[in-house]
């Protein structure tokens, strides 16, 4: 039997490729494809790309009905937005997979103070699990709530995880991790802003809220100082480059030998 999935905000940069790769998956049958500005419109009107799923229309969102005729649900939604869907949701008998960054970190305080809106309900932040596979997938096998990781945490903590796990980091007192993080103009969403626009950036390479503001900084820390069961401070740069996807990180790092 097909898992049943629904997508909520599935007309955005990651809402499509959603689209494309359940599409794709031989155990998966799409159920809802939730879009207010696109409902009604069929998926192959909209995005050529994806004339395999032609036989889809966005619609407008229901939360009973698709939390009740699907298995799982996704939330590509835009930050903050996911907090009132994942409350209705979580009445339901579905699992929920939120892309955005409202249930990733696990203190409501900090998430108010680096995204200015309050957080979501501590419940409902405890029962999220951080969703890397690659570091935590037996609680993901279990969980019915998972809050799916940024880009740069991604690519940050696949990189530091084995050697924290083989105990090779030497972090010298009072000195922070240096990461040196790059990504292309998709990170910033679909909506138009004249600093992410192809034109501006194509063959450019800028840093971007280098001092210590990103919001991704404090899920980092979270994420690597429950792995080393310490507290972790990284110094954390982004760069905006000409490329459409692929975030990617250097890590400036002190490995232990011997």
């Amino acid at each position: 039997m097909k898992i049943k999935a629904s997508i909520i905000g599935a007309s955005g940069y990651t809402g499509v490729e959603l689209i494309r790769l359940l599409n794709a998956h031989p155990n998966v049958k799409l159920q809802y494809l939730v879009s207010e500005n696109n409902a009604g419109s069929k998926v192959g009107d909209i995005y050529p790309h994806l004339d395999t799923a032609d036989n889809y229309s966005f619609s407008n969102p229901d939360i009973e009905a698709i939390a009740k005729n699907s298995d799982v649900v996704f939330l590509a939604l835009p930050h903050t937005k996911s907090i009132a869907a994942v409350s209705k949701l979580s009445e339901y008998n579905c699992k929920i997979i939120d892309l955005s960054s409202d249930f990733r970190l696990k203190d409501g305080a900090n998430y108010q103070k680096w995204y200015q809106h309050p957080a979501a309900s501590q419940s409902l932040l405890d029962q999220a699990v951080y969703g890397i596979p690659e570091i935590n997938a037996a609680n993901i096998k279990k969980a019915t709530l998972i809050a799916n990781p940024g880009c740069y945490p991604t690519t940050s903590i696949l990189g530091i995880a084995p050697l924290i796990k083989n105990q090779l980091l030497d972090i010298p007192l009072n000195h922070p991790l240096v990461i040196d993080a790059k990504s292309g103009v998709s990170g910033a969403g679909k909506t138009p802003n004249p600093h992410t626009h192809f034109c501006e950036v194509s063959n450019n390479f800028s840093a971007y809220q280098a001092d210590g503001i990103h919001r991704h900084i404090p899920e980092i820390e979270q994420e690597l100082g429950i792995l080393a069961g310490k507290d972790f401070s990284i110094q954390f740069t982004p760069h905006l480059i000409s490329l459409g996807l692929i975030p990617r990180s250097l890590l400036r790092l002190s490995i232990i030998y011997g």
